[in-house]
């Protein structure tokens, strides 16, 4: 072999290792961003969820107030009819 010849294997070489170092530094960066997307894909889907809870609840709470604002309102429709009778009365 010349001089030539193993310069330019040391060069290939060099080549390949340098190709190799940044394609393994390329898939460990790879992993570790689907480690991070899988774990923020875990974290939304919690969210979600608890969301969910949360307008379930909210729902449940408002039906109660409405409910409880009806009753009122009859009571009070109640209230205001015994009052009419009562005036009525003692206009007579």
């Amino acid at each position: 072999m010349t001089e030539g010849q193993i310069t330019i294997i040391i060069a290939l070489l060099g080549l390949v290792i340098t190709v190799i170092v940044n394609v393994t530094k390329f898939a460990t960066a790879v992993s570790k961003i689907e480690t991070s997307l899988n774990h923020l894909n875990d974290v939304l889907k919690e969210l979600k969820e608890e969301f969910k809870d949360s307008r379930e609840e909210m729902a449940m709470k408002r039906k109660r107030l409405w409910d409880h604002n009806d009753k009122q309102d009859k009571i009070l429709d109640e209230h205001e009819l015994r009052l009419t009778k009562l005036e009525n009365k003692e206009g007579h």
